[in-house]
């Protein structure tokens, strides 16, 4: 990639990236957290629900979000597709028309050039692919609610090495925003609140197992976004499975899985610590 195109060739479709994630997280959080308002409220749960029914509560908020938030951004997963591998198949001599030079110009250049179902390449793999979100989402809060009990059972919000004795010392290090993030409340009163890298375990642990269940969807999801370069790309998912298999075999299904868990299990971790951080803070505000 660094001979053929540089280190621009590194960066193609960040733009597209940049515009996506935000658009992406900020519709997902909001219907997964009003879908988990309103799933409790339907059922009477409360904060004493058990482990199985949140479980339970989250795979279907989670499924449920996934598939609003796939709707509305797909046409832009698409573009940031095809502007990552446009120029290496014009390099393999399979380029199909001008190169696309953003995401605006890529979205209107499909629409034209192949009509706006184009744009939808992939959507029903994606909704498929909601296997990925409700594997991850029930794992990420069984093991949040897993390691808040055990601080809670280690003493509160202070946690391992903290020092100070008895309830007081718990209460002054809950209160302190230092390194605490997600939080819960303890019998006596007090914050019990996670460290930072206990946050981070529980997203990559999470986005890990999520990731095991579902990348095989994730590639054939990409490969029909990725259609449009060659006349007579195979535009069906039995299709694209059926060419995987027949060419590369079953290892086939997990081509790229090692870059993918080098770039997806940071970013999950970042953004759920980005998360809980501004949830944390915003709820001190009375939000």
């Amino acid at each position: 990639m660094l001979k053929r195109e540089g280190w621009r060739g590194c960066v193609r479709g960040l733009s597209t990236t940049m515009l996506i994630a935000p658009t992406h997280w900020s519709l997902y959080f909001s219907v997964y957290e009003g879908s988990k308002w309103l799933l409790g409220s339907l059922t009477g749960a409360g904060d004493d629900t058990s482990a199985t029914t949140a479980a339970a509560m989250s795979a279907a908020a989670a499924a449920g979000a996934a598939v609003v938030t796939d709707t509305v951004t797909n046409p832009l997963w698409v573009v940031r597709t095809r502007l990552m591998t446009q120029h290496a198949h014009l390099f393999a001599g399979g380029g199909g028309g001008r190169l696309l030079r953003g995401p605006l110009d890529g979205v209107r250049t499909i629409a034209s050039e192949e009509g706006w179902r184009a744009l939808y390449r992939g959507l029903k793999v994606s909704w498929m692919a909601s296997l990925h979100v409700v594997v991850q989402f029930p794992v990420y809060e069984l093991s949040r609610r897993w390691l808040l009990e055990r601080r809670r059972r280690q003493g509160g919000g202070g946690g391992g090495g903290g020092g100070g004795g008895g309830d007081g010392g718990d209460r002054a290090l809950a209160a302190s925003a230092v390194g605490a993030i997600a939080s819960d409340a303890a019998e006596d009163g007090s914050a019990v609140r996670l460290r930072w890298w206990e946050l981070v375990l529980a997203a990559s642990s999470s986005k890990l197992a999520a990731s095991v269940v579902s990348f095989p969807l994730e590639l054939v999801r990409t490969r029909l976004q990725d259609a449009g370069h060659a006349a007579g790309a195979p535009v069906t998912v039995r299709a694209v499975l059926r060419g995987v298999v027949a060419a590369e075999g079953l290892p086939g299904l997990y081509a790229g899985f090692g870059p993918n868990l080098v770039r997806v299990v940071p970013s999950c971790a970042i953004t759920m610590l980005a998360y809980e951080s501004i949830a944390q803070e915003l709820s001190s505000l009375g939000w």
